[in-house]
């Protein structure tokens, strides 16, 4: 899944990454995150949300975060 793939891209450093899984075990529908549409869905801190998968300089970008890549 893309949600799996943008995981593995982080490696090691997604423990900083703030994740909530929006699926019950089993279920191919986001019933614990009723707001969410698509996956994986990004949220800032303003609370300003985009999805789909991107690249880890995408993200950097987004986030304002310093992209060491």
């Amino acid at each position: 899944s893309a949600c799996e793939q943008q995981k593995a891209d982080f490696g090691s450093a997604f423990k900083h990454v703030e994740y909530v899984e929006c699926s019950s075990p089993g279920s191919h529908t986001f019933d614990l995150c009723p707001d969410i549409v698509s996956t994986p869905t990004w949220e800032k801190a303003d609370r300003s949300q985009f999805t789909g998968a991107r690249s880890l300089s995408d993200l950097a970008a987004e986030f304002g975060c310093e992209d060491k890549i």
